[in-house]
């Protein structure tokens, strides 16, 4: 007989999954018995990133054995732990078992859960047509369950609601695929009214939209937006295991600052950043955040010493094990380093160019043309520096087209630049005329303002 502390039952364990605190649910809940812990161990591992761990606990039970709503749930979270572990044929057999055990089951949450997880399936595997249409079945799906037939569910601890916040973020992701990232802004605001109203607290979920809506913030200039998420971010119960959500909200808000031009609140939010950085990675990108203001602002030794800091800090992460948003420190740091050291930073490039382990399907940047565009800037950079100087124009333009296609002005401008310089097509420093027009405090103003000044000639253009 398992002896469980006074005070822990079922309920505070869900609360601390509820909270994102994984560490103190994961502590509770393996001391109780039953099925709903051992699901809220699977789910904590899962979110924790120890899709394995949560395999072998779901691998201990035997479905048959269950009733088909605990058969079901545990599917589900099956589903999520393959799909993690890019095991595509693990997560359909998954969901699929799932579906079989749902009929006759009466449950509006897990009819919902499942319309969800098939379509997030379908984007995954880069189907992103049947991926909408499953979206939007996801939320007409409780309509689906016959009043004689539906039932109280009191084991999903999720709400119907809350589901429909989630295939509304979906379909942000969906619009995101095809560029269309004005769409994906609007949906994932449409997916935090849908899951305040829903009132099932996911601090997590509402963490990790809420980054995927500031990254929207840091690139597009859309009213009332960044006002939105600062004031979301600063109602959140934060806790340990929600460390990178924090560190990438924190990083995206401080280059909002640096971009209307409060310099000062730029290196306060990087600085604060770095506080959270769970990894040696993030803490690399946080110090080049701050090394490349640093350097925009004329302040060249700070900034060198910043990114020999960076070096020693890249020499001693594995990167073949490193998350896939993680390893794209590695451009960063090649393309700061670019015009500093040389061969480091073609050795920096070359080993993300070497990176073999595969990217989880479910991060967003894996499917769309934006980390495409970071790769040519990173690659120009170090390629320009080596004097490769056609083939360093041939991938800033491309770099511009992507940004342009996806309506990124300041990144846009950001490329247009260094086209400028290489080649002295006008037409590029028009494009940056425009974006320093529109940021007039910002770096990409004051290196508009340096190039003018340098080139008079450019006075005399119309």
């Amino acid at each position: 007989m398992r002896l469980v502390p006074r005070g822990e039952t079922i309920a505070s364990a869900l609360s601390a999954f509820r909270s994102g605190d994984f560490s103190t649910c994961l502590a509770i809940a393996s001391r109780l018995p039953g099925v709903e812990a051992l699901a809220l161990r699977a789910r904590c591992l899962v979110r924790s990133g120890d899709a394995r761990a949560a395999l072998a606990i779901l691998d201990s039970v035997d479905l048959g054995e269950l009733s088909h709503r605990h058969a079901a749930e545990l599917l589900t979270i099956r589903f999520s732990a393959s799909i993690t572990l890019n095991d595509f044929r693990g997560a359909e057999e998954a969901v699929i078992g799932a579906k079989a055990r749902s009929y006759g089951v009466g449950s509006a949450e897990l009819s919902i859960e499942l319309e969800y997880y098939t379509a997030l399936f379908a984007w995954s595997e880069g189907r992103f047509a049947e991926a909408s249409v499953g979206a939007r079945a996801a939320l007409n799906s409780d309509r689906a369950i016959p009043v004689w037939l539906a039932e109280e569910d009191t084991l999903s601890p999720f709400t119907v609601g809350y589901w429909k916040a989630r295939a509304l973020e979906l379909l942000g992701m969906t619009a995101a695929v095809h560029g269309d990232f004005a769409s994906q802004a609007s949906y994932l605001t449409q997916a935090f009214a849908a899951y305040d109203a829903a009132q099932c607290v996911d601090v997590y979920v509402e963490a990790m939209m809420l980054h995927n809506l500031a990254v929207l913030v840091r690139d597009l200039q859309i009213p009332g937006l960044e006002s939105f998420v600062r004031a979301r971010y600063a109602a959140i119960a934060w806790s340990d295991s929600l460390a990178a959500y924090r560190f990438y909200i924190l990083q995206t808000l401080g280059w909002c600052s640096a971009m209307r031009g409060d310099h000062l609140g730029g290196l306060r939010e990087f600085r604060r950043s770095a506080d959270f950085a769970p990894n040696d990675a993030l803490k690399i990108s946080a110090v080049l955040d701050r090394a490349f203001l640093a350097m925009e602002l004329g302040e060249r030794y700070s900034s060198a010493e910043q990114l020999e800091y960076a070096c020693e800090l890249a020499a001693r992460v594995d990167w073949e094990r490193s998350g896939g948003v993680d390893r794209t420190v590695l451009l960063d740091l090649a393309r700061s380093m670019a015009s500093q050291d040389t061969p480091q930073a073609r050795r920096v490039l070359d080993r993300y160019q070497a990176l073999k382990t595969p990217v989880n399907p479910l991060m967003l940047f894996s499917q769309d043309r934006r980390q495409r565009g970071d790769e040519c800037m990173a690659v120009a950079a170090v390629v320009r520096a080596e004097y490769q100087l056609d083939r360093a124009t041939m991938l800033f333009k491309e770099a511009y087209e992507i940004w342009t296609q996806v309506g990124y002005a300041w990144r846009a401008a950001a490329a247009a630049l260094e086209v400028y310089t290489l080649t002295g097509d006008t037409f590029y420093l028009d494009v940056v005329a425009r974006e320093a027009a529109a940021r007039p405090l910002s770096w990409i103003a004051r290196r508009y303002a340096a190039v003018v000044l340098d080139d008079p000639a450019t006075f005399a253009r119309p």
